[in-house]
């Protein structure tokens, strides 16, 4: 039975690890009038790439959209991870009026990026090196060598 409860604990701590590589932190906000800086903190492994995206909600869970051309800096796609990641949001642009509700909330996701597959270039690359050699290996050569020898022999 302790074997049984020791199993169950390590399956679902791994689970815990394998669920979440990845996590966004401490997301605040401030408001400096026609914009709002956004930071956040992104954990995850060093050598790979993230895609942030934003949202905004007010406290009666009603969607705000943002336009992806009002934001800048560490948004979008190809985020490395790091403390204090900052988005600006022009929030005047997306509504001249302002926002009108209160308890409004953020919302940083992280999603991980795939890496490119390198295999199409190896395929491609595989491809001209066996045509190259077929080439070279079946290719019929013409023409003539002199060679000329001296008397002697």
């Amino acid at each position: 039975m302790k074997k049984c409860i020791s199993i169950l604990i390590c399956l679902s701590f791994i689970s815990s690890v394998i669920a979440a590589p990845y996590e966004v932190k401490n997301v605040r906000f401030e408001d400096e009038g026609e914009t709002i800086v956004i930071r956040y903190d992104l954990f995850g492994e060093d050598n790979q790439k993230y895609k942030i995206n934003v949202s905004l909600e007010d406290s009666k869970e009603r969607d705000f959209p943002i336009g992806r051309s009002t934001l800048s800096g560490d948004v979008g796609k190809n985020i490395r991870t790091g403390m204090q990641k900052k988005i600006v949001w022009k929030l005047t642009e997306d509504y001249p009026n302002g926002l009108i509700g209160e308890g409004f909330r953020f919302t940083v996701s992280a999603k991980l990026q795939k890496k490119k597959s390198s295999l199409p270039y190896i395929i491609v690359g595989a491809g001209v090196a066996g045509g190259a050699a077929v080439y070279f290996l079946t290719k019929k050569t013409t023409g003539s060598i002199s060679v000329q020898v001296s008397d002697q022999y």
